[in-house]
């Protein structure tokens, strides 16, 4: 018989290796293409807008932007 803190560990690492296996299935199953949608659908200019008001934010923010500083204080 293990002592707890050995049991402990085995039961944690099968529990990674559940959640491990469950994001792969999900990641191939959002990467397989759907009944009747052959190609996938292209991004609409909502996403593009979206992905690039990040790109901004994120600019701003390695720069330090000082309107952005000012707004904190």
């Amino acid at each position: 018989m293990l002592d707890w803190h050995s049991e402990y560990l085995v039961i944690q690492a099968r529990q990674r290796e559940i959640a491990a296996a469950a994001e792969f299935s999900r990641q191939a199953r959002d990467s397989a293409p759907r009944k009747g949608r052959a190609v996938r659908a292209r991004s609409g200019p909502g996403l593009r807008w979206r992905a690039g008001a990040a790109l901004v934010l994120l600019g701003r923010r390695l720069q330090g932007d000082p309107s952005r500083l000012a707004e904190k204080c």
